[in-house]
């Protein structure tokens, strides 16, 4: 069920749908905002790349549990990402990752449930937003891909876009549960060229994703 940008499913009545869920994200957005970027501004580079309309798979590296709130803020449309199941077991925390439009994936599984809902929300024109290393690097450095990306790209058929992440986990580090005072801290979100990846291989499209989710060789 689609209201205005924000897609909401079904289960939510009609008033939530419209009224509570997006004003709670905008307060929600801007009270995060100022609270854990005040001392640490997100730097957006070629923002104007990510397409204003229509089916659009991001892919990112992962460096911290914030990852997901820097993208959507670096990112002008809002965002279903795809979340470890474990959070969504979580009941406070998977709450919130469903009211956020989130959907959850079993690890180390081939799970046919999540890889469908990604497809199918792109094809109905959303955005969807997964991170290929499958889970967070320890050293910051890009873990191996896992090939099920290429999957979901070519079977939804619509744009893919990297977005590649700096200095999250400098606020967020490896193991923690909370953020630390860093006020030194630079972050960065980099985007990279919207591609049509449909017609080529997984190798081919994964290939494009190490090479665009990777460290930026131009700073």
């Amino acid at each position: 069920m689609r209201f205005g940008r924000c897609w909401v499913p079904e289960r939510y009545p009609p008033f939530i749908a419209r009224v509570v869920v997006p004003v709670f994200e905008t307060i929600f957005s801007n009270w995060t905002r100022l609270l854990t970027l005040r001392l640490n501004p997100l730097s957006v580079k070629s923002s104007g790349l990510v397409p204003r309309e229509g089916g659009l798979i991001i892919l990112s590296n992962h460096l911290a549990d914030i990852d997901p709130i820097m993208i959507q803020w670096a990112c002008p449309r809002p965002i279903h990402f795809m979340g470890k199941q474990e959070l969504f077991d979580m009941k406070v925390i998977g709450y919130f990752m469903r009211l956020f439009q989130s959907f959850p994936i079993k690890r180390n599984t081939a799970d046919r449930n999540a890889i469908k809902t990604a497809i199918a929300l792109a094809k109905m024109g959303e955005v969807v937003a997964m991170f290929p290393e499958g889970e967070l690097s320890e050293t910051g450095e890009l873990r191996p891909l896992l090939p099920g990306a290429a999957l979901i790209i070519r079977q939804a058929g619509v744009l893919a876009i990297c977005c590649h992440l700096e200095g999250t986990n400098s606020i967020l580090p490896y193991g923690k549960t909370s953020p630390v005072f860093n006020p030194g801290a630079k972050l960065s979100a980099r985007w990279s060229e919207p591609r049509d990846l449909s017609g080529f291989s997984n190798e081919d499209i994964m290939e494009w994703v190490k090479a665009n989710i990777g460290p930026d060789t131009d700073s």
